[in-house]
């Protein structure tokens, strides 16, 4: 009886501390830089990607910092944290920018800027690549001009001219195609204050430099200020090209001065500069506009001598000022013939003709009228 007791004793206590089994896995260990290069450099991406997570821009700083003599390895890995914005901060994307300069295109330094130009302002940019530039003794400034670019693609027009500013400001130089792009974005009374600035600072203007501020001076009926940088290019011994001349008889035209571009092509031939199909469009377009077809004609009649092909341009310029001065019938003529010749009417061409024909039944019913 009493062995009988015990072993009900000893069967309630073993019911009553039942060994409790854990379910959970143990917590990885935590990733270190050394894990995190060691894996890159051995191409182990299928682990970077499982542990992204884990990832912080501290380690990825640090590990970035570690490959900055292999930027072709860095670019491999931020393709890895491309969908993962969480891994790479202000400090991070800078660092990278001083190791990705240095590949062949410049896109992938462009890609990792573009997420911060909407966010962080040119100053704070500017300042923490400046620290990172030092930190990592980066020979080259040409990190700043890839910073300044990357503002210019995005149509930031005023961020750019900020970094410009911070650029000068610390002595740094921008190259002369950045410049170009600068000036290019339009806003050209900041635009010429820069160019006036970077003379003062020593950087030699190109063709290419002064044909974005003169067109930007014509686009705004600055063609004064336009021929004064003409002359400074003949005092540079730069001479300007056809690109020039274009734009300067375009700027005429925009006035009326028709008579003053023609001249300038005249100026063009003088100085062994061949005009274009374009120089003859332009003329051709701002003799028509005025009615005056004649000579609008005779510039067609050289144009087709010296071997260029009417372009829908020549077409519509030429319909429109036959239209202007009621000549409706020629201006239908035209138009077949730049069909037979395959060049597609474009909405121009048939808004001429219909307000022109508007115009004349409108004469014919106040004639009926009478």
């Amino acid at each position: 009886m009493k062995s009988l007791k015990t072993l009900k004793s000893k069967s309630k206590s073993i019911y009553r501390q039942p060994k409790t089994l854990s379910t959970t896995s143990p917590l990885p260990p935590p990733i270190t830089e050394t894990t995190l290069v060691n894996s890159i450099k051995s191409s182990q991406w299928h682990f970077i990607k499982h542990v992204v997570p884990q990832l912080t821009p501290s380690l990825i700083s640090s590990t970035l910092t570690n490959l900055h003599q292999n930027p072709s390895l860095v670019q491999t890995l931020l393709s890895h944290l491309h969908n993962h914005p969480h891994c790479l901060d202000l400090n991070a994307r800078c660092i990278a920018l001083c190791i990705l300069y240095r590949l062949p295109s410049p896109q992938p330094s462009f890609h990792i800027l573009h997420p911060i130009i909407d966010t962080t302002t040119p100053a704070i940019i500017f300042n923490q690549l400046s620290l990172v530039h030092s930190r990592l003794n980066t020979k080259t400034t040409i990190v700043y001009d890839i910073l300044l670019t990357a503002y210019c693609q995005l149509k930031k027009p005023n961020q750019a001219l900020e970094c410009f500013n911070l650029m000068k400001e610390n002595g740094i130089l921008p190259a002369i195609d950045t410049c170009n792009r600068v000036l290019s974005m339009g806003r050209i009374s900041e635009a010429d204050e820069m160019f006036k600035k970077s003379k003062k600072e020593g950087l030699v203007p190109d063709i290419i430099m002064f044909n974005a501020l003169i067109d930007g001076h014509c686009a705004n009926g600055n063609i004064d200020r336009a021929f004064q940088l003409l002359n400074e290019m003949d005092n540079a011994k730069i001479l300007p090209d056809e690109i020039t001349y274009n734009t300067l008889m375009q700027g005429y035209c925009r006035e009326g001065k028709v008579e003053e571009a023609q001249t300038l092509l005249d100026e063009m031939k003088r100085r062994g500069i061949k005009p274009d199909h374009i120089s003859y469009n332009t003329l051709i377009s701002g003799y028509s506009k005025r009615g005056d077809i004649k000579d609008a004609l005779k510039v067609y009649d050289e144009m087709l001598s010296i071997g260029f092909d009417p372009t829908i341009l020549t077409y519509n310029a030429l319909i429109q000022g036959h239209c202007k001065i009621g000549e409706v019938e020629r201006a239908e003529e035209l138009f077949f013939e730049m069909k037979s010749k395959g060049i597609t009417p474009d909405d121009n061409t048939y808004l001429y003709i219909i307000e022109a024909r508007k115009t004349d039944d409108d004469d014919l019913v106040g004639n009926d009228d009478k």
